[in-house]
């Protein structure tokens, strides 16, 4: 249509991108860009897409056939959200099935929107088959709780927070679906990594200064990290072995700042989803070798 200049009543002759010779071409190099990107996308995978950009990990379950699972699940916006997982249940087996996770299908069927009780009708239905799901995991691969589910975890009154915490700490004992940062990557910054502190509803710098002071007085063990400022975020891998502690995109971070007293720590705010609408913010807290370092 740019090239040949065959409208036929698509589009606009005056208004429109592809109707106005230039910016035709300048359209046209961009999907030429995009030709050269590999989308590996699951049409299922969309659910969220109508309030996030964040694609989540969507995984494929089978588990062995049973008549309980040891879920149990909080329904909240016709989405059905894992509100605890029993010890040693068959959902429990390698961290299959989190704290957090939705059900998206259960046997092929889409349960979105259904009432409480139809999945234990479901189990019984297929009684003796090996039980298929498919989960929406509640974080994502760097152990971050994904932001679409934040809003429910909030209206099933789950702790944020403390799920966060236990999202990292499994991400950083788990050899497997961890990602691994290459030598390319470790151009950064080796630091302490003190932890973290939740600072509420406001990322503003001025949170800054009490925040450091609350993660310093937990007496953390700190751990030894790479903080990697990249293009489009920032990431702290740990020194012995390149897991993945924390990483933000730009968009996440509301500020940053250090404390005039403790010129050798800095700090910065990042919420659970683009800082410019996010709910709940958390300010990360590290500690350089030199003041220079940080300046």
């Amino acid at each position: 249509m740019v090239r040949t200049r065959c409208n036929n009543g698509i589009y606009e002759e005056d208004d429109s991108i592809i109707g106005n010779e230039i910016l035709g071409e300048i359209f046209l190099s961009l999907l030429y860009q995009c030709s050269h990107i590999n989308f590996d996308l699951r049409l299922e995978n969309a659910s969220f897409l109508d309030e996030t950009w964040q694609l989540p990990v969507y995984q494929d379950h089978e588990l062995v056939p049973c008549m309980d699972l040891g879920l149990y699940l909080g329904h909240v916006c016709g989405r059905a959200v894992v509100v605890k997982v029993e010890e040693g249940s068959v959902a429990a087996e390698d961290n299959k099935i989190e704290v957090g996770d939705i059900i998206a299908e259960a046997f092929g069927t889409c349960i979105h929107g259904w009432r409480r009780g139809r999945v234990s009708a479901l189990l019984r239905q297929n009684r003796g088959l090996p039980v298929s799901l498919r989960v929406i995991k509640g974080h994502m691969g760097g152990g971050a709780v994904f932001p679409g589910v934040v809003p429910l975890l909030h209206r099933l009154h789950l702790d944020v927070d403390r799920l966060q915490d236990q999202f990292r700490e499994t991400a950083l004992n788990e050899t497997q679906g961890t990602a691994l940062i290459s030598n390319a990557l470790l151009e950064g910054h080796v630091v302490q990594y003190c932890g973290s502190i939740s600072v509420g509803v406001s990322g503003d710098v001025t949170h800054i200064e009490h925040a450091v002071s609350a993660v310093l007085s937990q007496n953390r063990e700190p751990l030894t990290v790479t903080l990697v400022t990249g293009e489009i975020g920032v990431q702290a891998v740990l020194k012995t072995n390149r897991k993945m502690v924390l990483s933000h995109s730009y968009t996440e971070i509301s500020s940053c700042g250090r404390r005039n007293d403790l010129p050798d720590h800095f700090a910065y705010i990042a919420g659970d989803t683009s800082c410019t609408i996010s709910l709940h913010f958390t300010c990360f807290v590290f500690k350089a070798g030199t003041v220079e370092q940080v300046c």
